[in-house]
């Protein structure tokens, strides 16, 4: 039988996720430079959802999926009415996160014990209200943000 790390690998690949993203190149004299992405389609993520709630335990994350998220080795697929998809980038305190409606953004200052919070919290849709954005506002973010997708 597959580990639950291979499981995830293989839909990530399935998905069209391989590769991390690197970090924006922003200058003021030029602006945002962009992120080279691959694919710009959001990939449809109810397939896997709906099998990572038939496979597996939601109330814990697997000790070793936690580290491969904060050594930046994975996207963590999550269960969460409002976020779909978060990647940690320990090098550049920068955290992806891919919400169900489609939109990406990279936030900034992120540091590894936040990355372990959100990776260990119960609601991952609560910790984006409550460490990245500002609650009852439409707009307003907690962290330096960049929209890539």
């Amino acid at each position: 039988m597959a580990s639950i790390r291979d499981i995830i690998r293989r839909i990530g690949r399935a998905l069209g996720f391989g590769k991390t993203p690197r970090a924006p190149t922003v200058s003021a004299r030029q602006g945002h430079r962009g992120i080279a992405m691959g694919s710009r389609e959001h990939p449809d993520l109810s397939r896997y959802q709906e099998r990572l709630a038939r496979d597996l335990d939601h109330e814990t994350i697997p000790v070793d999926e936690v580290e491969a998220f904060l050594a930046g080795d994975i996207i963590m697929f999550v269960m969460s009415s409002n976020v779909a998809a978060a990647q940690y980038h320990p090098e550049d305190q920068k955290m992806m996160v891919e919400f169900i409606g489609g939109g990406k953004y990279l936030y900034s200052n992120i540091s590894r014990e936040e990355a372990l919070s959100f990776a260990t919290a119960q609601s991952k849709g609560s910790w984006v209200w409550d460490f990245l954005r500002i609650r009852r506002t439409k707009h307003g973010h907690r962290k330096p943000y960049v929209r890539i997708g």
